[in-house]
């Protein structure tokens, strides 16, 4: 099970490409929902006024629901998603899943790969001959490893695995998955992107937009090389000169941009960041767009580690 807070859009660009929602609608919209699917939960939760805490059975489940109120014209903004936990005589427990891929050989060495790199473990692998042969793997994995990974396996099988998964059991909370440790590239600018300032930016990081794309202060518009953000300029152009070299007039040639689904943009999220939902596009941002506000909270956050840190030293000597 998993859970994914949902919020109007207040975006910049709310209203241009949808309906702007407010929370009462949104929350209509998700009552009408639940009375027909009995695995989706609506946090009734009066308190939480800004939001709307959504249950469902993974990330497929609530990416359809996602997908549907989005052709419906609907604008709305979803968090980063959350496994519903447990704690047992003060132990953390998280749930199991049994996953099963058919697959075709071809593609059975990346789908083993990919489930390392998600800590889960192979549980067995059984040759099969539906038409031409094909693989079997079952997997044990937890929830929070198995997000986002059936739209990668779909992608790098060309649609061909068939994916079941089910619910498995609660273990002990096995820590740290490898997730995305690379920083944005984030827009501090508003306006439309050029393919001149893209063409800087391809060398720093693999873009998710491309020239021409809308964008405003707080976007991230690509991947960043490094691990640290980078705040940028995409809208600069190309100063007017009567000087003509070949440099000036080479043809700018960019990378193709990296476009996400619901599901993926959901796994890819970092914490401090929120997946903006409309009709037309799928937008990773920032929670907060002030930058200026976004370095204090980040100060504030790594002075209250330093302290619990320091604590926790001056506790040792003792």
């Amino acid at each position: 099970m998993l859970s994914i807070e949902m919020y109007p859009n207040d975006s910049p660009l709310r209203g241009v490409e949808g309906h702007p929602s407010t929370i009462t609608q949104l929350r209509e919209r998700l009552t009408k929902e639940a009375e027909n699917d009995v695995a989706l939960q609506i946090d009734k939760d009066s308190s939480a006024s800004n939001c709307i805490k959504v249950t469902g059975r993974g990330d497929l489940h609530l990416g359809v629901l996602f997908e549907k109120m989005r052709r419906e014209g609907l604008e709305f903004m979803v968090s980063p998603p959350q496994i519903i936990t447990k704690v047992v005589n003060g132990v953390l427990y998280e749930p199991i899943e049994r996953v099963v891929i058919e697959v075709d050989e071809a593609y059975e060495r990346s789908i083993i790969e990919l489930f390392q790199l998600k800590g889960a473990f192979l549980v067995d692998s059984e040759k099969t001959t539906k038409g031409d042969k094909t693989t079997k793997l079952t997997f044990e994995i937890t929830s929070r490893g198995f997000i986002g990974c059936r739209s990668r396996i779909m992608s790098s099988t060309r649609g061909t695995a068939i994916i079941t998964a089910e619910f498995l059991k609660y273990e002990k909370f096995t820590g740290n998955i490898n997730k995305n440790k690379r920083g944005a590239i984030i827009s501090m600018a508003e306006g439309k992107a050029t393919a001149y300032a893209l063409g800087d930016l391809d060398k720093r990081g693999r873009l998710f937009i491309e020239p021409g794309t809308i964008i405003y202060p707080g976007t991230v518009i690509g991947e960043h090389v490094l691990e640290a953000d980078l705040e940028v300029n995409p809208c600069k152009k190309k100063r007017q000169t009567n000087v003509r070299t070949h440099s000036h007039d080479d043809k700018i040639v960019l990378s193709p941009p990296k476009k996400f689904n619901i599901d993926e943009a959901l796994s890819y999220i970092r914490e401090d960041e929120i997946v903006e939902v409309t009709p037309k596009t799928i937008r990773i941002r920032k929670k907060v767009l002030d930058p200026q506000l976004r370095r204090k909270m980040k100060k504030e956050e790594m002075n209250t580690e330093k302290k619990l840190s320091g604590s926790g030293k001056s506790g040792n000597r003792k």
